[in-house]
């Protein structure tokens, strides 16, 4: 059987500490920069950074239709700007709605918990596969899920607002699972999704 690819969107963002998880997991990594990159990776996890940039750079460099074809048939993970691209609908604090790749039905608005000085690390319930796990969770400059759809399973909720949502084979998490050592969430998609 041949190994997968696990793909980390490289373009902007904190994708290192994404693919050192990846890869304490045993699974080989490929930093996506291009189309090519894409073209041979079986998963993708889109990381945290800075949402707006991250589409831009995607649109510039020719990447966000063939990503949004990507995603449509392969299993995704996106984590805090990677959910905010990954959701149906995107509003702005300025009440501005965003382009988006369109891919898991959530409604998010951005940076709904706050500036930079005011992110905060809490544990969190993640309901996974039946078994509930207690996990420590980073939330910085963090969107709120304000609405799913019906086909979305909610996995992890902090204060009743979703935080960990999958519909299909799209996951999306609104804080960072990568900035600890516990590897469930990323184990979880890497070897259930």
């Amino acid at each position: 059987m041949q190994k997968q690819i696990i793909g980390i969107l490289g373009i902007q963002g904190g994708f290192s500490k994404h693919q050192q998880m990846v890869q304490n997991l045993g699974f080989t990594t490929l930093i996506v920069k291009t189309l090519a990159d894409l073209n041979k990776v079986d998963k993708l996890i889109l990381p945290g950074g800075e949402s707006t940039t991250i589409r831009l750079l995607l649109k510039k460099h020719g990447l966000w239709d063939e990503l949004k074809k990507f995603c449509q048939t392969k299993p995704v993970f996106g984590t805090c700007a990677g959910s905010i691209l990954l959701a149906k609908n995107i509003v702005s604090n300025d009440s501005t709605i965003e382009d988006s790749l369109e891919n898991i039905d959530i409604t998010v608005t951005r940076n709904s918990y706050g500036r930079q000085i005011e992110s905060f690390v809490t544990m969190l319930d993640i309901n996974l596969n039946g078994s509930v796990h207690h996990i420590s969770s980073t939330f910085i400059r963090a969107p709120q899920i304000t609405q799913v759809g019906p086909n979305v399973e909610v996995l992890a909720t902090y204060n009743n607002l979703p935080v960990l949502v999958q519909e299909g084979s799209t996951l999306a998490a609104t804080f960072h699972p990568e900035l600890t050592y516990d590897n469930t969430i990323c184990n979880y998609f890497l070897n259930t999704m």
